[in-house]
This record gives C-alpha cells, structure tokens and sequence, in this order.
C-alpha cells in the first residue's frame, strides 16, 4: 500500500497531519448541512499530491453518500494513467 509519508521529511509529515486534521474537521462540520467540496490543484506541480490528499478524505468520508469530489486536468497525456491509478488507490 503506497503511504506519502515514507516519502516526507519529519516536518513535512507534522504540516501534512495538521492540514489533514483541520480539512477533517471543516468536512465534520459541514455533514448537517449537507455541504459537498471540490479538491482543486489548480497547478500543475500540485496535482499528484492534492489527488493523494484528496483520496485519503474520500475514502474516509464519502462512505454514506459522496461530498468529496477530486478534479482531473483532462488537457493532460497522462490523465488516462492517473484516474486508472486513482480507481485502484480508492478501491483498496
């Protein structure tokens, strides 16, 4: 199972679970309103990283009924590789 931690630094890992815990409580609070969200890169040198992110809080809370949405650039070569990737990282 591929884990982006094995690939951080020891502050990188402390920042990247900050931010998972602050996105993890936003998305906790919005459940009784019923509020969906869109995760976005929007730069290119971002993507991989926001698509890993993004599958962590999917798989972690689009298990009721989907409010986790992920974006992909379709204008890219290699999109077809990365959503047959995401599909096989999100079924695991």
């Amino acid at each position: 199972e591929f884990n982006v931690k094995n690939y951080l630094t020891s502050n990188e890992i402390i920042e990247y679970d900050n931010l998972m815990k602050r996105i993890e409580t936003i998305i906790e609070s919005s459940f009784e309103f019923n509020i969906k969200f869109l995760l976005d890169a929007e730069q290119y040198h971002r993507q991989l990283g926001i698509h890993y992110f993004s599958f962590e809080l999917i798989k972690k809370f689009n298990i009721k009924k989907p409010i986790l949405f992920n974006t992909y650039q379709t204008y890219l070569k290699e999109t077809n590789l990365i959503i047959i990737i995401s599909y096989y990282l999100l079924i695991e």
